[in-house]
């Protein structure tokens, strides 16, 4: 299955999440943070587990408190990386996220349509990268 973590401050907005990847067969939630210095930490610690480990993709909500979402991005800096889903109530960071590769961009309240594109997106993209980690390519940054 794809390892995911949500990150939100709200917990709403992480119930939401958790009940839509609920019905997922292919995905299984490996953390979920209400901050993003728990999500750094979180993300980091399972890269060091070694392989098999790491977190394929990240729903992330730009605007927390402490460390925002793409603080969290700078302090994993580009390497490993997760894929990343934006999830927030604010479009102003549109067009950072997506200069650092953020597979989409979802508006809260999103449609649960809306929520099955971006997961389909993200899903091209983690098996895309293992299809490259198998054949020895690097995997491209986020």
């Amino acid at each position: 299955p794809i390892r995911v973590v949500i990150v939100d401050d709200e917990l709403a907005g992480r119930e939401m999440i958790r009940r839509l990847l609920g019905d997922e067969r292919d995905v299984r939630i490996v953390g979920e943070f209400g901050n993003g210095l728990e999500a750094v930490a979180g993300i980091s610690r399972a890269r060091h587990l070694g392989p098999g480990a790491d977190v394929e993709l990240a729903f992330l909500d730009v605007r927390m408190p402490d460390l925002d979402g793409l603080g969290v991005l700078e302090c994993l800096g580009g390497r490993d990386v997760p894929e990343i889903v934006f999830v927030t109530a604010y479009d102003q960071y549109m067009e950072r996220a997506f200069e650092v590769h953020a597979v989409d961009y979802l508006r809260k309240p999103y449609p649960v349509a809306r929520f099955r594109t971006a997961l389909d997106a993200a899903r091209r993209r983690v098996y895309a990268r293992r299809a490259m980690a198998r054949r020895g390519d690097a995997a491209p940054a986020g």
